[in-house]
């Protein structure tokens, strides 16, 4: 009975402090902690219903951090589309219209949906902005490595020492070691065949010469239809050709650059390789050829008020036709613009390849 009576107390001792004082000292503590703890739970809160996107964006910065240190790039670029909005003043309905909805746009912004191309296309539209800026901009108004390599390789042209393409070579290089990227592994295998022409001239190649040309090549040979990156290749590898390929496949390079006529970003590459043709045509004293392709470049060269390429035209087509005065149109034209290593050029090539009849 004393038993009974003891685990009765005891029990009601428990249910007390369980029920009343329990609750009084949690609820004192409760208060007093009540600011940090709503801190801890908003934090908490967020964390949870962001950790995708928190875990993506760490995962990215490890990744950038350890294998490219050389490049720095925030991969929010929803975010950064966002700032670029709003420092334009445009607002979610205004850039929207009818065409995407503002939901859609608050979930690309915040990072919790990756647009599609089409629909980043238009937003970048929107903000009167191409993708490259955009690009630009995400590396921290830095070029990344492989957009640096990219520039300097389209402003080729504008490139006169061996040493300058030697260097971007060797960039290309150094970018191979840790990408894997095939567009810049063409380029390293184009400038590697005109650093070699450059320092040995278009005579007969070295075997490893020969191998990446064939290698080029073999890239393109069987391939439907030419595209620009393709069209490079052929520009670069043309003086490699035997005379007899290149006719086999001059038809379908001249129908290409048809089609691309109306494409202005690819007017100088046509106008190069127009050039190029008709020079080794010309050396292999393919004066038809030659004439018909500088024909072609000559309504080019006009347009684009290209004068040293319509000179070049009025020498070879009167060169092919034994026409003096056209020859001597085009020597007065680059006197006039004292373009007088390129007249001394051209000169050399009227010696050997003419014997011009006065008219």
């Amino acid at each position: 009975m004393a038993r009974l009576i003891n685990d009765i107390i005891h029990t009601r001792i428990q249910n007390i402090f369980l029920f009343i004082i329990f609750p009084l000292i949690f609820g004192s503590i409760f208060k007093l902690c009540q600011p940090f703890l709503q801190i801890y739970f908003d934090f908490l809160f967020y964390f949870l219903y962001y950790y995708d996107t928190i875990c993506l964006i760490g995962f990215n910065f490890l990744l950038t951090f350890f294998t490219h240190k050389e490049e720095i790039m925030r991969y929010d670029f929803g975010n950064v589309y966002k700032e670029i909005r709003e420092s334009k003043g445009l607002t979610q309905e205004e850039v929207c219209g009818d065409i995407l909805s503002r939901t859609s746009l608050s979930k690309i912004e915040s990072g919790k949906t990756t647009p599609k191309y089409e629909n980043m296309e238009f937003l970048l539209q929107q903000i009167n902005m191409t993708f490259e800026e955009f690009d630009y901009i995400c590396h921290l108004y830095q070029p990344s490595q492989r957009a640096e390599i990219m520039q300097t390789y389209l402003n080729m042209s504008s490139i006169l020492g061996t040493s300058e393409l030697i260097n971007l070579f060797q960039k290309c290089q150094d970018y191979l070691k840790t990408h894997h990227d095939l567009p810049i592994e063409e380029i390293s295998d184009m400038l590697e065949v005109v650093i070699y022409i450059r320092q040995h001239g278009t005579g007969e190649l070295s075997d490893h010469a020969e191998q990446v040309v064939k290698k080029l090549w073999r890239k393109i040979e069987k391939q439907d239809t030419w595209y620009e990156s393709d069209l490079k290749i052929l520009n670069t590898i043309l003086f490699s050709f035997p005379i007899e390929h290149l006719h086999l496949i001059t038809g379908k390079i001249l129908q290409r650059l048809e089609v691309y006529k109306n494409y202005q970003h690819l007017y100088d590459l046509r106008m190069a390789i127009l050039l190029n043709l008709s020079t080794i045509y010309l050396y292999h004293q393919d004066k038809n050829m030659c004439q018909q392709i500088c024909y072609t470049l000559l309504e080019d060269a006009k347009k684009k008020k290209s004068y040293d390429r319509l000179a070049i035209c009025y020498v070879r087509i009167g060169i092919c036709r034994d026409d003096a005065r056209l020859i001597q149109k085009g020597f007065s034209l680059l006197e006039l613009t004292e373009e007088t290593s390129m007249l001394s050029y051209l000169k050399k090539e009227v010696e050997i390849y003419s014997q011009p009849k006065e008219i």
